[in-house]
């Protein structure tokens, strides 16, 4: 029996879950401070108007086959004027997708490690998720946002704890609630967006695959499961809404120049991502993906070619990337990023176990985990990305102890304030002073509504106001490094007073 070196010794598990805490604290305390913006008003108002089939079918018919999406948007906390619900319903979900994270990792690994492992995984997981998601304040804090992309990412983590609970399954019956739970969950997920549907729909027909040689009562309980799939997929992609709206939203991008620009996409995240995942996929070999190499490389999932795998990460992403380009004629925004990048971390961590079962398992790995010097530079080089001063933890930090969430907050809630109390019909209202990155959603506004948090349009209807004008021009968001250095000024100057 192998006898490998034990990592706890090195106190690196105990070190993980520290960073773990370290990475979300700062993300769960924003919530305090979170606020609307733009479709947050534009949906409040319309489900007030208009009743839930209404909605349904007109979206359907003018917009879009998303119709989990247009359900799900109707719990926004601005239907009943609720804005602490606001910051409740943020921090609900983010503990949600947390804890959804969590049972899958202890579905997958709670038979070869302790409850200290496996919290340890889960926390380098979140961390190299969070720190370079493309965009934090659209990802976890704008209701919209993650209603409509990042929820969806968290029923698929549920999907898959479902699916490894029927392959662990002796009981007919048992069978057939995981994989009716699990019908449920795959339809809510292709009716959010066509993301999560293409990565839904590629990573189930990878898992039919590999368990095509299985015995037929599961292999047809998955068939029919990838069928009913396949059907309802094909329902929102031919939704007549998703071709007027192509037609609104499509420049004249060609075929070959969106498959094209896909590829390159493709490739750009790789280059963007991969070092982070790099110094983590050194971290994890030694300290979970060697211990159990030898375990589970007679699993099904790792008995397919390499080869397939490669095409199958590969062809996943950039299929992402050309359907929004094909549709949009522009590159993926970065709500869309998020679940790109999403995909891009589990596929990465699969790939990487694979890897590690083929040529590490067994006397191999014994020998590569007497060389502790590899995960202790690895987690040396994982601590100055952490630390980066750019990076999304820093930038969350930095707003809160900053003051800026804080004044952030306070300034709309005034603003809200006086739009209630008020009887002026054509209002002026001062801009926000301060505009903390981690919440305040500056990437998708058009520069006419002065990159504020959208002050026209559903946002006047919503205060039932004629118009809504700033006084002033916003003030753009404070580079990260000059919030360090005014942070410092702050303290020197409470230090010397």
């Amino acid at each position: 029996m192998l006898k490998f070196s034990s990592p706890e010794k090195w106190g690196m598990y105990t070190v993980f879950i520290l960073v773990g805490v370290y990475t979300l604290a700062p993300f769960l305390f924003l919530n305090l401070y979170n606020n609307p913006a733009t479709d947050d008003y534009f949906f409040a108002v319309r489900d007030t108007e208009t009743s839930f089939w209404e909605s349904q079918l007109y979206y359907f018919l003018n917009h879009s086959g998303r119709f989990f999406a247009t359900a799900i948007v109707r719990l926004n906390p601005l239907t009943y004027q609720s804005f602490i619900g606001y910051k409740i319903y943020s921090l609900c979900f983010m503990l949600s997708f947390i804890g959804a994270a969590w049972l899958l990792i202890y579905q997958l690994f709670k038979d070869y490690f302790s409850t200290t492992k496996l919290l340890a995984l889960l926390a380098i997981l979140v961390c190299v998720y969070l720190i370079q998601m493309p965009n934090i304040s659209q990802g976890i804090y704008w209701f919209t946002g993650y209603m409509t992309f990042q929820v969806p990412n968290l029923m698929f983590l549920l999907f898959w704890v479902c699916i490894s609970m029927f392959h662990n399954s002796q009981s007919r019956k048992r069978d057939v609630v995981y994989l009716v739970v699990a019908a449920l969950l795959a339809i809510a997920i292709i009716g959010s967006n066509e993301m999560t549907l293409i990565m839904l729909m590629s990573s189930l027909l990878l898992y039919l695959i590999s368990f095509w040689q299985k015995e037929k009562p599961k292999r047809n309980y998955l068939l029919v499961l990838f069928i009913v799939c396949l059907i309802i997929s094909l329902i929102v992609v031919l939704a007549p809404g998703n071709y007027i709206r192509m037609e609104k939203e499509r420049s004249s991008v060609s075929f070959i120049e969106a498959a094209l620009g896909a590829i390159v996409f493709t490739g750009v995240g790789l280059y963007k991502w991969g070092i982070v995942l790099l110094v983590m996929s050194l971290i994890y070999t030694f300290l979970w993906g060697i211990p159990v190499s030898e375990k589970v490389k007679n699993s099904s999932i790792f008995k397919l070619p390499f080869l397939l795998l490669i095409v199958w990460f590969f062809s996943t992403i950039a299929l992402m990337n050309f359907v929004y380009t094909w549709s949009a004629g522009e590159r993926a925004v970065t709500r869309v990023e998020n679940v790109i990048y999403f995909f891009f971390v589990v596929g990465w961590v699969y790939i990487l176990q694979y890897i590690i079962n083929k040529h590490l398992a067994g006397e191999k790995g014994e020998r590569l985990l007497s060389f502790t010097i590899v995960p202790k530079t690895a987690f040396a080089i994982f601590f100055l990305l952490l630390t980066d001063v750019n990076n999304n933890i820093s930038t969350a930090y930095l707003d809160l102890l900053s003051g800026r969430a804080e004044q952030f907050d306070d300034e709309l809630k005034a603003r809200y304030s006086y739009l209630k109390s008020d009887a002026c019909y054509n209002c002026a209202i001062d801009p926000i002073s301060t505009l903390p990155k981690s919440l305040y959603i500056h990437h998708m506004l058009p520069v006419e509504e002065l990159d504020e948090m959208g002050i026209r349009g559903a946002f006047v209807d919503y205060w039932g106001k004629n118009s809504v004008t700033l006084n002033g021009p916003t003030p753009e968001a404070v580079d990260n490094m000059d919030a360090v250095k005014n942070l410092g000024k702050k303290i020197q100057h409470k230090l010397v007073k």
